[in-house]
């Protein structure tokens, strides 16, 4: 595959001028750098429609915001056909179509774009993931991290999320282990590779949270809410909820989370989890109500083990995987892969000796292999 400038890694986002507060806030998401919209591109006296084609052109995706406003408008055709003349000639990659209001459907679409792909949204961020995954994929310089020796893992957690017939698979996969042996990497690996998910949104939970502290993250990721006041009475309103309505109202919040084939990954650093181990009662009053959303995915990553039995977690449609450090086998494996794709020579004994330092922990590795980059094999 042919690899793009980093400078060509950008989406065009084609709008009406009425639906600009909702583009806006799909190119804070994604940054400035990775999309183009007019208002900043086009100066007023140049020869516009020049910019135009030069601003779709230096592009690599063409995202079309549609409403029936922008499908009416005559900036927007023009942009839309000048993306099918590109497309055509392979200038740009890549066509995608957002649906953004209720008035508009399928059909209504230019003839060439309802074969692009579409998606309905109605909240900026899940947009913006869609644009990011796809401008990601066609980055050729941006390598998949590498993930060795977890052939075994992989294929327990297969087991217990795809199970035999006549058996409720698990919407909840929960994973423990030490820092930096790769969790949060191990769940999204699990995700793509069993359930074709590519997407997901983090929330992250220090030992201090409380359900308060994702319920707020929820709320701002999802955007709903257009004033401070609507903000804030959510917020009030939460606070006051006996807990299984605080349950219902996250598990609510998450599965809106989980559209367009997504996923959420909560890391949880102590705060779902009591003294003991076992889940406090409002981790189970969310993850209970998470068995009302039978087509949400949801990943939780803990440091230690949580004191609960196989049936326990079977009956929250939960399932569990230890994750560990890798193997000395991997770690030697992983080491040599990264040190030949920075081009550095190494021989056995080096790697027997960088393998005892690393310790069967990934990122470790990575950091070893940037050290060596830095100061060179035998400085280290």
């Amino acid at each position: 595959m042919t690899t793009a400038p980093l400078s060509r890694n950008r989406a065009f986002l084609s709008h009406a001028t009425s639906d600009k507060e909702f583009v806006h806030q799909v190119e804070n998401r994604l940054g400035k750098q990775r999309v183009v919209v007019d208002e900043r591109e086009f100066i007023t006296g140049t020869e516009f429609v020049t910019a135009i084609r030069k601003a779709i052109s230096e592009s690599q995706i063409v995202a079309l915001f549609a409403s029936k406003a922008s499908l009416q408008s005559l900036w927007v055709k023009f942009e839309i056909a000048e993306a099918e003349e590109l497309l055509r000639s392979e200038a740009i990659r890549t066509a995608l179509a957002f649906i953004i209001d209720n008035e508009t459907s399928h059909s209504d679409l230019p003839r060439w774009m309802q074969k692009a792909l579409i998606s309905r949204v109605s909240r900026p961020n899940s947009a913006a993931r869609t644009i990011e995954l796809h401008l990601n994929r066609l980055l050729a310089t941006r390598r998949k991290p590498l993930f060795l020796g977890r052939s075994e893992l992989i294929q327990e957690a297969t087991d217990l999320l795809i199970p035999p017939a006549g058996q409720l698979p698990p919407r909840l996969l929960i994973v423990s282990g030490l820092p930096d042996t790769g969790r949060r990497t191990f769940v999204r690996n699990v995700f793509a590779d069993v359930l074709s998910i590519e997407t997901y949104v983090t929330f992250a939970l220090r030992s201090t949270d409380s359900m308060d502290s994702l319920h707020l993250q929820l709320l701002e990721e999802l955007g709903s809410l257009d004033t401070k006041t609507q903000f804030t009475a959510a917020r009030e309103s939460f606070q006051i909820a006996d807990m299984a309505t605080r349950g219902k109202l996250l598990a609510e919040l998450i599965a809106s989370c989980c559209t367009d084939n997504s996923a959420v990954i909560v890391i949880d650093d102590g705060a779902l989890l009591d003294p003991t181990g076992k889940y406090t009662d409002e981790a189970l009053a969310l993850m209970q109500s998470l068995a009302a959303y039978p087509n949400v995915y949801v990943g939780i990553v803990h440091l230690r083990r949580p004191n609960a039995s196989r049936q326990d977690l079977s009956g929250m449609r939960a399932a569990y995987c230890r994750v560990p450090p890798i193997s000395a086998d991997a770690t030697k494996q992983l080491l040599s892969q990264q040190l030949r794709q920075v081009s550095i020579p190494f021989t056995e004994d080096d790697i027997d000796e960088l393998s005892f330092y690393v310790k069967g922990f990934p990122p470790s590795v990575s950091i070893a292999v940037s050290l060596i980059r830095e100061r060179g094999l035998g400085n280290l």
